[in-house]
């Protein structure tokens, strides 16, 4: 017994040690130190103190380099992450060496920024250059031909304008920084100079320079960004995962950085605003490629150099090739007919096998093929390691051995459907290893049929996704919970408060914030202001129930949300236990501190219909207590001020204008996006006054949501909007449908329903010559009653479109569930779509889904012509917006459908 036990110690001692080695190592950032080792390790000193704050127990050491160093180190796999410039990232990525995790972000003019450019200067008075063409035969000035913002981006744009400033400048200077460039162009040294964009602003700040002797070449203007710029935008620094590091230990890092504040000693000694997830760098291994720099360097001309340069050598390879093309296929035909022979072919089906044997053993993903009845018949080893059971353990047994019982039963619904039917299933499913740990897999499972078609067996190809899965719950968790509480956060709490306001009705929200928390902060310390605040947090989960939200909001501000509370005095007794709670001494290192909080009461729906205004009347309510001196609270009350006669006298002229068919509708077309012709139009209700003129819709909507008149409303629309579909339907000689928004409320109404069928027959209307658009809120009031509405409006040959489709709490399931024709996403999305990729990645991933449910898909409010050229990339297959149309009354878009009729049939 003693032997075995040296001898299990003997084997497990040297992985013991690596482990505890591993432990031990300290973490290792390179980072390029151009101007200097001792000034990079002042630059990024901090971020190893904050990280080891983090990532404890392990140390973190900053590790300065330069260039060729930091290059050496990584192939060597000496270091666990790098910081470096965008343009050596690039060299790096391109050879494997490392895979970017995050994107500095610097601070801006107007905000936080995580890319940059290149800015081309000259003397003010330099009227003869204007853009990188001018420069042909001029003297240049650069900090080094390795400077991605100070060379390599002015010099891919001069090659993009037919100018290679590599041969055709007379000079370039390179001076080793940035500002001596900037100085060098002032005094007359060169014609004109290249910086990294912010520089000459900067220098100007600084009392260095004046902008006003400068000219800016080459101009151009990118939105959101601030500063002169002559290139496109570049992405910033990037923080790079090393190949080899362990992810999990990447993952933590990240996680760290994505919470690092603005205001840290970290972020300041670096100059950054924080980290950001990655952005893409492809735009710099393009520029690399057009300049053929870095890995690129090598390809010194293309193969049509060679045809040029060498056209009689080309013309002798090309027979050569020829000729040895004509052999092989000679070869080939011969030895094809020499596999006829029975016996080498079974030798080779022989080989291909345990080929194929060997390939699906030693693959890293997981392989099961089961029988008709799902028992298993064959799975490889690496299924075996993930499961955590042996080969005989599974051969035999059902699949269901695995299921934890945490996936939804729908998802084996459609999993057995599709198998049903012979098509394969993709998916992710929550299983069970034998230790009884979790893991999640992402499989496809195939049918395997006989020659007579029939289902014979299942092929499942697993891989195992659990680390990524842990990942997306931690930036889940770092998006929605504070890090220091670990309490939701105001995202998470408003989302709460909607859903409660929905689905509870009666909501009490207590809004909590301290007397006296910033005298603590100054005099103490923010680690004892960040103890008092932890401490505050433990109390309040205290006397809260289980079913209450308690949610961190600010820095001193805490919100309490509880549904369906009992009566008032239920509230008010909440309100003195968090009172009396936070009165109570706080240790913070040895010293007893006091802490007295106020707060603000305020009732839904009585104070407020959503999650913001809600807040706003509890925070109103708080001001109050602290008025009367905090360590007290305070009910919202609501007053009749001028706000509210203003509403009461809307009220009564919005009902005299119903009265008096004083409302007007106006329509805004919408067009394919194929052929830019306008196939349609969306009915929108407006509302004009005598002496006042149009009054917004958002503010007499909301007063006839509360006095009850949205039904009839509604109604008025859609008598309006089919007069004039079958006004426009007689006069275009084509059908040209209306759009109609009918609230869910209205909508469930089954008299509504009627009405949509008597408009239809009064104006001898086929039922798609009206579309109905309701929002996801739709669903709100329940998804029994809503899919019956649905259905009725889809039985009656109503087409039925999802408006602000991404903006409510609907399920993607409704989508494919209910008859929806068409989709319209959005305005939120659209806007700015050309200049966020997120945004733009966002639309695609909702068209594409669209596509695959048969859904027509309509992009709202498309106000310019980038956006536009993005969405027919898309598959989006209609249009609306500004940029194509304003809403108009019913003769102004007649006389632009005739305009347009006219020009198209020229």
């Amino acid at each position: 017994m003693h032997r075995a036990l040296v001898l299990l110690l003997l084997v497990l001692w040297p992985s013991l040690a690596v482990a505890g080695a591993e432990d031990a190592r300290p973490v290792r950032i390179g980072v390029l130190a151009y101007r200097g080792v001792d000034a990079a390790q002042a630059q990024w000193g901090a971020h190893a103190a904050y990280l080891e704050a983090r990532l404890a127990p392990r140390t973190v050491r900053i590790v300065p380099l330069g260039y060729d160093e930091l290059t050496n180190a990584v192939h060597d796999r000496a270091l666990d992450f790098v910081i470096t410039n965008t343009g050596h990232y690039a060299e790096l990525e391109l050879t494997g060496g490392v895979s970017r995790i995050a994107t500095r972000r610097l601070h801006g003019a107007d905000g936080p920024l995580d890319s940059f450019g290149g800015t081309a200067i000259a003397r003010a008075g330099r009227g003869d250059l204007e853009s990188y063409r001018d420069l042909r035969g001029q003297a240049l000035m650069i900090p080094d031909r390795s400077s991605l913002g100070g060379w390599q981006v002015h010099a891919g744009e001069a090659l993009e304008q037919g100018i290679d400033l590599r041969h055709a400048a007379r000079s370039i200077a390179e001076t080793g920084n940035h500002e001596a460039v900037v100085l060098g162009v002032l005094e007359g040294r060169a014609d004109a100079g290249f910086v990294r964009s912010d520089l000459i602003e900067s220098m100007a700040a600084q009392g260095k320079i004046r902008l006003a002797d400068l000219k800016v070449l080459n101009q151009r203007r990118e939105p959101g960004y601030p500063y002169a710029l002559s290139t496109k935008l570049y992405p910033e620094w990037p923080l790079a995962q090393v190949t080899g590091t362990p992810d999990t230990l990447a993952r933590e890092v990240l996680i760290a950085l994505l919470n690092l504040p603005a205001d840290s000693e970290a972020a300041r000694a670096a100059g950054l605003h924080g980290w950001a997830v990655p952005l893409s760098y492809k735009a710099v291994d393009e520029l690399f490629r057009s300049l053929r720099l870095g890995p690129y360097a090598t390809v010194r001309f293309a193969f049509q150099d060679v045809l040029v340069r060498y056209p009689l050598a080309a013309a002798g390879a090309a027979t050569a090739i020829i000729l040895l093309l004509s052999a092989a296929l000679w070869h080939s035909a011969r030895s094809r007919r020499l596999l006829r022979d029975e016996v080498a072919r079974r030798a080779e089906a022989e080989r291909s096998l345990r080929v194929l044997n060997v390939a699906v053993e030693q693959s890293p993903s997981s392989v099961v093929i089961t029988d008709t009845e799902c028992r298993m018949v064959y799975v490889n080893d690496t299924f075996c390691r993930v499961s955590g059971y042996e080969r005989d353990e599974l051969l035999g047994r059902d699949m269901g051995l695995l299921r934890s019982g945490l996936t939804p039963p729908s998802v084996y619904q459609e999993m057995w459907g599709r198998l049903a039917t012979g098509q394969p299933w993709n998916g992710d499913l929550c299983n069970r290893r034998k230790d009884g740990s979790l893991f999640w897999e992402r499989l496809t499972i195939s049918p395997v049929v006989n020659e007579s078609g029939h289902t014979i067996s299942y092929l499942a190809l697993k891989q195992d996704i659990t680390l990524q899965r842990g990942f997306e719950l931690a930036l889940d968790r770092a998006a929605n919970y504070d890090s220091l509480t670990g309490l939701p956060n105001r995202t998470l709490a408003h989302d709460r408060l909607q859903r409660h306001l929905v689905e509870d009705g009666t909501v009490a929200v207590l809004h909590v914030a301290t007397d006296n928390f910033a005298r603590i902060n100054q005099s103490l310390g923010q680690a004892a202001g960040d103890a008092v605040i932890a401490a505050l947090a433990t109390r309040l989960a205290a006397v809260t129930v289980e079913t209450d939200t308690v949610a961190r909001i600010t820095g001193d501000e805490f919100l309490v949300i509880r549904a369906q509370p009992g009566d008032a005095a239920e509230i008010d007794r909440l309100a003195n236990a968090i009172l009396w709670t936070a009165a109570q001494p706080i240790e913070v290192d040895g010293a007893a501190l006091r802490v007295t909080v106020r707060v603000g009461i305020a009732l839904a729906p009585r104070d407020g219909t959503d999650a913001i205004e809600v807040e706003k009347a509890a925070y109103s309510a708080a001001l109050r207590a602290r008025e009367a001196g905090g360590n007290a609270f305070r009910h919202f009350q609501q007053s009749i001020d001028a706000e509210a006669r203003r509403r009461f006298e809307l009220e009564v002229a919005l009902r005299d204008a119903l009265e008096n068919d004083a409302l007007e509708l106006h329509l805004q077309p919408f067009a394919e996006v194929a052929t830019g012709r306008f196939v349609g139009a969306e009915a929108l209700v407006r509302w004009r006054r005598d002496g006042e003129g149009y009054v917004p819709p958002g503010v007499f909507i909301p007063v006839a949501e509360a006095a009850g008149l949205v039904q009839e409303i509604d109604r008025w629309v859609v008598e309006a909007a089919a007069a004039a579909a079958a006004r426009l339907r007689d006069g275009l000689g084509r059908p040209f449908p209306i759009a109609v928004n009918v609230s869910p409320k209205d909508l469930a109404d089954r008299d509504m329903l009627d009405h949509l069928r008597r408009a239809l027959g009064r104006h001898r209307l086929p039922p798609d010559a009206l579309e109905v658009e309701v929002t996801e809120g739709i669903f709100l009031a329940g998804e029994e009653k809503a899919g019956e509405v649905l259905r009725a409006l889809s039985d009656m040959g109503v087409p039925i479109a999802v408006d602000d489709f991404g903006t409510g709490y609907s399920s993607l399931a409704y989508l494919r569930r209910y008859p929806f024709g068409k989709l319209k996403i959005d305005r939120s999305f659209v806007a700015g779509m050309d200049q966020d990729p997120k945004l733009a990645g966002l639309v695609n991933a909702v068209a594409s889904m669209a596509k695959h449910l048969g859904l027509k898909v309509t992009a709202e409010g498309v106000e310019r012509e980038e956006e536009l050229a993005l969405l027919r990339q898309t598959g989006c297959d209609l249009v609306q917006g500004y940029l194509l149309a304003r809403p108009m009354p019913l003769a102004s878009l007649e006389a632009l459908l005739g305009v347009e009729e006219m020009a198209a049939a020229v």
